[in-house]
């Protein structure tokens, strides 16, 4: 910083920075900008009062950091994008999902990343900044999975300004997520004799659709987006055929949308009681008719639902802390489905999971004696 001055004005304390003009001892015009800075007070000189008024315009937002406005200086000065509209260029290049996604996608945008780091040039952006910026997020009360979430889409942008030639590496790179400290509801298998004895404590309209969820193992937004042309046969087998899913928009109205993954686009094959149950009621709708409907004709939405689940179980006695949640239909469903000796491939696809890796994950401990096969079949291999 400057030390020769011809004058040194007095800095008012209601003043963050004050700017002077001065003249050298061979009479050329300076301008100089004086600030308080955490260890005193500063100085730096300017040969035009443009560049002036800028440097004194940084420092008081920064507060006197010289630190933080030198940075904020080059940022500036620098003729990349920012981190905002690197984002917005990203998802405006994306191909692979649907307009719902994309609005959400922008919305975070919005949302998280029109902030101190949002306002960043992209090649300036540091493993520091994503540190701050997840530190922020916290601050929001934010859960580790929604943050890695957004995170996510934050390094899929550097990725595409790699491949643009803005950058050289990703900033995200190296840097660890907060860990998911959340706690996680327990998996609860409903029996079967306890299951049959809650659906009969229910409002016999949703009788149907609590039991087919149980037949077939659908989601919930699955099972209450079937129409009447979802049920066919493959030869002599009965099936559902799921092609779509509720989905809620960004102003909480729902649309029927592609379901959760591309291997969620699924054919279930059906059991002889769920056939015997839905045949006098697929006779009784038009095509395109939503099979499973409120009593007025609506969309089943899970928070309505939740009105029919809550009664039925505390008619059983089953306090809160021990009731099941309508999802745990599903896994009851996959606990059936391999005591009975389907193997984990077979459910993934049932299941409509993307991974078998995520449905061994979820159930292979369901699967009882399966270290005592696996030492049979070991043992008739190199036996």
């Amino acid at each position: 910083m400057d030390s020769f001055y011809n004058v040194m004005p007095v800095i008012h304390t209601q003043d963050m920075a004050h700017l002077d003009k001065y003249s050298t001892p061979l009479g050329h015009p300076r301008y100089r900008v004086r600030w308080r800075a955490k260890d005193g007070v500063e100085s730096q000189s300017f040969d035009t009062e443009k560049d002036a008024l800028q440097w004194k315009a940084i420092i008081e937002a920064a507060k006197g950091d010289t630190a933080k406005a030198s940075e904020a200086l080059l940022n500036a000065l620098d003729t990349g994008p920012t981190v905002q509209k690197l984002l917005g260029h990203h998802i405006d290049q994306l191909t692979n999902v649907g307009e719902y996604q994309l609005k959400r996608y922008r919305g975070s945008v919005e949302q998280h990343f029109s902030d101190e780091l949002g306002a960043i040039k992209v090649a300036r952006v540091n493993s520091e900044h994503i540190v701050a910026w997840m530190r922020m997020m916290q601050g929001k009360g934010l859960s580790a999975k929604t943050i890695a979430n957004h995170r996510g889409l934050l390094s899929a942008a550097f990725d595409t300004a790699i491949r643009q030639r803005i950058i050289t590496v990703n900033p995200c790179a190296g840097v660890r997520l907060p860990k998911d400290d959340r706690i996680v509801e327990p998996m609860r298998i409903i029996p079967m004799e306890q299951f049959l004895s809650m659906v009969d404590n229910m409002t016999k309209h949703y009788r149907p659709v609590t039991k087919m969820m149980l037949y077939t193992g659908l989601r919930f937004g699955e099972i209450t987006a079937l129409q009447k042309e979802d049920f066919t046969t493959l030869g002599a087998t009965s099936v559902v055929r799921v092609t779509k899913a509720w989905k809620e928009d960004g102003s909480h109205g729902f649309f029927l949308g592609p379901p959760k993954t591309p291997k969620a686009r699924r054919t279930v094959s059906l059991p002889r009681p769920a056939v015997e149950l839905m045949d006098p009621i697929l006779e009784r709708l038009s095509d395109g008719e939503q099979v499973f409907k409120t009593v007025q004709g609506r969309q089943i939405r899970s928070s309505g639902y939740h009105k029919v689940w809550k009664p039925a179980w505390e008619k059983l006695g089953v306090e809160k802390i021990n009731r099941p949640r309508p999802h745990d239909i599903r896994h009851t469903h996959a606990s059936m489905m391999l005591a009975n000796g389907m193997d984990m491939y077979e459910l993934s696809r049932r299941l409509g999971h993307e991974s078998v890796k995520t449905t061994v994950d979820r159930y292979s401990h369901l699967v009882e004696g399966a270290h005592a096969r696996g030492a049979s079949i070991a043992d008739s291999a190199f036996g």
